[in-house]
Parts: structure tokens; C-alpha cells; sequence
């Protein structure tokens, strides 16, 4: 199931919300989440956390799912630590419409042990 990130009930102040999205015990990622109409400025970590770096995958169509590379080649790469806040530059994922949020690289995915949840900080979009 995607994750609308458009639809939360929850946006506050100058279209501002903090936005759960779980990364199920066993897996690596998160679920789709459809960005339409918002920008994701940054994602706080939960307490619990298997560790692990934070990388993102990206998609047009919600279906295919591949790495996102910055314009010099490289991973697009966060250092993860449990209770950690992260910042997203909001350009970064600005082309994409649909994101899976990724705990460890391609190589070495890092399934977590527990159910994680990642707090998604985001902005709606003007028009959105």
C-alpha cells in the first residue's frame, strides 16, 4: 500500500506535518510513499533502530523501484543512528513523485528487526 502524503489529516501551521511511515520487522524498506503535492525536509528516527545507513529509492511510476544518485554519481545517503533527526535538502527528491525510504544500500539491505517508525517532516506544495 502507498503512503498519500497529500491526504494527512494532520498538517499544521504554514502546511507543516509530521507524517508516520513504518518499516515492517524483516524488511528493508519502507512502502511507497506518494509525494505529490508535498516536499520532504526531513525525517526523525525512531529510538529503537538496527543499524544502519538511510538510502532512497525512487520511482515514476510506483511499480519500478531504483537507487537515487546524486549528479556525481554517488548514493543519495544518510548516516542513520537511532533518535536522530535528519535533514533532507528539499531539491534532492524534488523530480520524483513516489520514494521508498531504504534502511542499509543495494548491496547490503538491512532488514529491521522490529517495526520501525520513520516521522517524515513535510511541506504541502502551494496548489497542493
Amino acid at each position: 500500500m502507498t503512503v498519500k502524503l497529500s491526504n494527512v489529516s494532520n498538517m499544521r501551521g504554514a502546511g507543516r506535518a509530521n507524517i508516520p511511515v513504518p518499516i515492517n520487522a524483516g524488511v528493508s524498506s519502507t512502502e511507497g510513499i506518494d509525494t505529490a503535492a508535498t516536499t520532504i525536509l526531513g525525517i526523525v528516527m525512531p529510538a529503537g533502530w538496527d543499524a544502519a545507513d538511510i538510502t532512497i529509492l525512487t520511482s515514476h511510476d510506483d511499480v519500478t523501484y531504483q537507487p537515487l544518485y546524486d549528479d556525481s554519481g554517488e548514493y543519495v545517503i544518510s548516516t542513520a543512528a537511532a533518535g536522530r533527526n535528519i535533514v533532507l535538502e528539499p531539491d534532492v527528491l524534488a523530480g520524483w513523485r513516489f520514494i521508498r525510504i531504504r534502511s542499509g544500500t543495494d548491496a547490503v539491505p538491512v532488514n529491521q528487526t522490529a517495526i520501525r517508525t520513520l516521522i517524515l517532516i513535510v511541506r504541502t506544495l502551494l496548489g497542493g
